[in-house]
């Protein structure tokens, strides 16, 4: 990892940090907020993956799947916007959705490192096994507490959480192939 993406990468995890912090401590701005950020973060990576598209993945194999999802991503972005202030039923689904399918792709890879013999995969088991029970919460939360106030505060503990992996990422020694 470069210097560069090192201090990004710290910068990121430190405003996560605090941004969580301060949801915790405002939770009445929560949904507005929330709504917010996933749609700003959504239209962010649809732009990104149309750029990518454009400047270099129509030329490799399975280009067209990139723009797809941009297209989507996009989309998903722009519609999010445009409820916000009006709804929190989708940022509850999308909110769940999200946690409970990062944490089975993190529980799968971990199992796939095991089967490696990886000496650390019971650590990508236990943030996957977190994760879903995130999503859980989500859905309790969403369909039988209906409290915007409880989903405002599991996002700002994933958001604290990820910012704080964010973080100590930047600090992690990375791995040099060297081929002879």
């Amino acid at each position: 990892m470069s210097k560069m993406k090192r201090i990004g990468y710290i910068i990121s995890g430190l405003l996560m940090i605090l941004f969580g912090l301060f949801l915790f401590l405002f939770p009445e701005f929560g949904m507005d907020a929330i709504t917010i950020i996933l749609a700003v973060t959504m239209l962010f990576n649809g732009i990104k993956l149309l750029v990518h598209y454009s400047a270099l993945a129509r030329h490799m194999v399975g280009g067209k799947y990139i723009l797809y999802l941009g297209i989507v991503v996009l989309d998903l972005g722009i519609m999010t916007i445009s409820m916000s202030g009006s709804r929190s039923m989708p940022v509850f689904i999308y909110l769940f959705v999200l946690f409970i399918f990062t944490g089975v792709l993190d529980v799968l890879k971990a199992f796939e490192e095991k089967k490696n013999k990886a000496p650390l995969w019971w650590v990508r088991l236990l943030v996957g096994l977190f994760s879903v029970t995130l999503g859980i919460l989500a859905v309790i939360s969403c369909f039988f507490l209906k409290s915007p106030e409880g989903m405002t505060y599991l996002f700002c503990f994933a958001l604290v959480y990820s910012g704080a992996v964010r973080f100590f990422k930047a600090f992690r020694k990375t791995a040099v192939v060297y081929i002879r």
